[in-house]
């Protein structure tokens, strides 16, 4: 990412989105992950717990739309991941909508997931929707999870890296871009 010091700019719109709000963003010099594993990380960043916690602490603690149902807010959780097992713990009682990579027909990008900018069109859909009432919605991506999403049919211009790295960023910046859109 060119604000950490890479010389190529995979995700240009974010890099503009930045620039362009530099008051709004706060760019870590030190980012650290919660863990190394998505389902881990993930359930830690939804319920504020530690990575360590064992699944039992996680599937009874309350995640971030559980705090938010009593105010009356529209929850939902939208990934292009292919969730499994750790879907049960995602759908507890205050999350209104949740669409993992398995609900869409569309076959896998790589070992994790759908099209990125597959599962993002929903999600904006959803955002679009919420537009006049308080609202939580999650977005989960997939590009990075290897072997990494290279190309999109929703793409009008593929990625050209020689770094597939590079290509799933690129990807993801795109999804941010609908998002912004949204």
């Amino acid at each position: 990412l060119p604000f950490y010091g890479h010389k190529t700019n995979a995700m240009p719109f974010l890099s503009q989105w930045i620039e362009k709000e530099k008051n709004n963003f706060f760019i870590f010099e030190n980012a650290y992950t919660s863990s190394t594993a998505s389902e881990i990380s993930m359930m830690s960043i939804l319920s504020g717990m530690a990575p360590y916690k064992t699944s039992k602490d996680f599937n009874k603690n309350p995640l971030l739309w559980d705090w938010l149902a009593p105010l009356n807010y529209d929850t939902f959780f939208i990934t292009s991941q292919r969730l499994g097992n750790l879907k049960g713990f995602i759908k507890s009682e205050g999350l209104d909508l949740y669409v993992g990579g398995d609900d869409f027909d569309e076959s896998s990008v790589n070992d994790a997931g759908i099209d990125d900018l597959i599962s993002v069109d929903y999600f904006c859909t959803k955002l679009k929707e919420n537009r006049d009432v308080p609202f939580l919605g999650v977005y989960g991506n997939n590009a990075l999870h290897g072997p990494f999403q290279q190309t999109s049919t929703k793409l009008t211009t593929q990625p050209s890296f020689k770094n597939i790295y590079l290509n799933s960023l690129f990807i993801i910046d795109k999804t941010l871009e609908k998002i912004y859109s949204a």
